[in-house]
């Protein structure tokens, strides 16, 4: 009789074990899978601004945000190197905040390290179908709003495919307050198009490890950024950590979908090693916009 006990005992003990087990795989294959936000984001990032040039002036371009660019004719050609004939057309694209970058995915970091950012432009000159390049040692004139003074200021540049990554090059960003043109701004002798960015790098170790996990979501599928205001400074985080300095009053954001819906955590922290625990909530359209407005305040 209590053999039989004992081996009832071992079976039972046997089979919660294995309840247990199977209930912990439940909860681990239960976290949540997010799809990519990317074609959300296509839809909310920063458009265009065309503008037509149809004569000689000495009038800059202004765009919404504030950079403004001086350029001619002269200085453009055809790829084939056919000069250019009136009218041609500037496209600018801005991006200058949090809220812009995180929206057009163009992170400020060069080779691993996010730099101390004045802002991301990218400047196209066309005419019709025909992307226009500039001729052999030309040049324009462009200026980054700012509203802070930080040394060492240049342009990188960067192809805009992803992963990005900005390239430094050797034309150097001047700070002008109220000189040239009313205002602060970084002034920068433009010698390529596309993608621009006045920017500097930190000269500080990445010595804050910060590492992302959850018991209800699944990292993997959450698209994470990190936003330091005081460099105004991006980074998309791949993987489940990212190396910064540390010391540094950070933004984290985490976003994904599910069947179309917004989920969103976000956490504001001074960087240092860390484990930061993820716990997405469903969000709308307006929250995130307003969540990522006051990021970069």
């Amino acid at each position: 009789m209590n053999l039989r006990i004992l081996l009832f005992s071992i079976i039972m003990s046997l089979g919660l074990i294995f309840l247990a087990s199977c209930s912990k795989d439940r909860t681990v294959k239960s976290r949540a899978v997010y799809d990519s936000v990317n074609s959300f984001f296509d839809t909310k990032k920063q458009g265009e601004q065309v503008f037509e040039i149809t004569g000689p002036s000495d009038t800059p371009i202004v765009g919404q945000f504030g950079t403004v660019l001086y350029q001619g004719i002269s200085i453009f050609m055809y790829p084939n190197g056919d000069s250019v004939t009136y009218p041609y057309s500037i496209g600018l694209i801005e991006l200058y905040n949090a809220k812009e970058m995180i929206y057009y995915r163009m992170p400020s970091v060069a080779n691993g390290e996010i730099l101390q950012c004045a802002g991301e432009i990218r400047i196209r000159a066309f005419k019709g179908d025909t992307d226009l390049v500039l001729r052999p040692g030309a040049s324009f004139t462009v200026y980054f709003p700012t509203d802070t003074v930080i040394t060492n200021m240049r342009a990188f540049k960067s192809s805009g495919v992803e992963p990005i990554n900005w390239t430094p090059t050797s034309d150097i960003a001047t700070y002008t307050t109220g000189i040239e043109i009313p205002g602060d701004y970084y002034r920068i002798n433009g010698k390529f198009l596309g993608w621009m960015s006045c920017a500097a790098y930190d000269n500080v170790d990445n010595t804050a490890t910060i590492t992302f996990s959850s018991q209800t979501d699944s990292v993997e599928t959450i698209s994470k950024f990190i936003y330091i205001p005081s460099y105004n400074g991006l980074a998309i985080v791949d993987g489940n950590s990212i190396n910064m300095p540390s010391g540094l009053k950070t933004h984290f954001l985490g976003v994904g979908l599910i069947n179309n819906d917004i989920y969103s955590f976000h956490q504001y922290f001074v960087s240092q090693t860390q484990d930061i625990n993820i716990t997405m909530t469903q969000t709308s359209e307006q929250d995130l916009d307003q969540l990522l407005d006051n990021m970069s305040n």
